[in-house]
């Protein structure tokens, strides 16, 4: 089933319709359907319908790890709730753009759940061909957690594997693998009811800025969801960290926060930005990604220091 997006005529054989593909959109359908309708369909269920929420302290941090392969833009995943079918996180096609990277992503599941882990190809063929990649789903904060999800290769168009988070699980604070003059910053973001209007950016400010990451507005799609996502920046420089709602009404009810020097986002000690939803069409925060700084000053770039201007002027 799809709706038309556009298309040259009706039915011409020579220039196809473009569809958009509904069944993408079904998870965040039924919940929004379920919440804001006065007499939803009996068989969506809506009595179990649940909203992902802030995670708790004793909540569990699991990990995806994919290693793409030459053709980043096809993949995309999902992890639901197995009895619910509630989307908790997700990231949609089209958002990892480099050839041959590796994705980590955290996210925090209740103890004891089941949840299903679903991962795409928008070709159909999976992490295949050249570069073949493959991805993991584990314990923790980092890459190297006990393992509850692999797999890889050409998996067609779409995989799916069950796991339950276990009930015992220790964290262990367990420090981020970097690489030397590397420092993490994790971004947390609870989102509202119109999480596709959320869009957000760091970039490296010098004489030629350097975006780090991009993740524009239309990539989430699941209301209330909390997006938990750690980038490493290089140490000492100077960062550009912009948030935004296409709408200009900010995040109702949601919450932005940064910490540096930690994947832990329980520890206010490594706070260095933390904003309410009222953000109204955007907000802003230029930091320095280095811990005990007593200065507040931004450093002079390279720019500032070394140009040199000269006018000549033929009469």
């Amino acid at each position: 089933v799809g709706v038309v997006s556009w298309g040259f005529g009706c039915a011409n054989p020579s220039f196809p319709g473009v569809y958009s593909r509904v069944s993408y959109h079904a998870s965040w359908s039924k919940v929004t359907i379920c919440e804001i309708s006065s007499s939803p369909p009996s068989y969506f269920g809506c009595g179990n319908i649940e909203t992902p929420t802030v995670p708790e302290e004793n909540s569990v941090p699991i990990t995806i790890v994919i290693q793409l392969d030459d053709h980043p833009l096809e993949i995309s995943w999902s992890i639901l709730r197995k009895e619910t079918e509630t989307v908790l996180a997700s990231v949609a096609e089209g958002t990892y753009t480099v050839p041959g990277s590796r994705s980590q992503e955290t996210v925090f599941l209740s103890p004891g759940s089941n949840n299903v882990f679903k991962i795409s190809d928008g070709y159909g063929d999976g992490l295949c061909c050249n570069t073949p990649g493959n991805y993991r789903v584990v314990l923790g904060r980092t890459a190297e957690g006990q393992v509850l999800v692999s797999g890889g290769g050409d998996f067609g168009s779409e995989r799916e594997h069950e796991f339950q988070v276990p009930t015992d699980f220790m964290d262990k604070t367990e420090k981020p693998k970097i690489e030397d003059g590397e420092i993490p910053l994790t971004v947390v973001i609870q989102l509202d009811n119109s999480p596709q209007e959320v869009g957000w950016r760091i970039d490296r400010l010098d004489v030629h800025n350097e975006e780090v990451i991009r993740i524009p507005a239309g990539i989430y799609k699941t209301p209330g969801m909390v997006v938990v996502r750690t980038v490493l920046l290089r140490q000492s420089e100077l960062y550009y960290f912009n948030i935004y709602d296409v709408a200009g009404d900010g995040i109702q009810g949601g919450k932005v926060q940064l910490f540096l020097g930690t994947t832990d986002i329980f520890d206010s000690s490594r706070l260095i930005f933390e904003s309410d939803g009222n953000i109204q069409a955007g907000k802003d925060h230029e930091f320095m990604a280095a811990l005990n700084n007593d200065s507040t000053d931004p450093p002079l770039l390279p720019s500032e220091v070394f140009l040199t201007l000269e006018l000549r002027m033929d009469l």
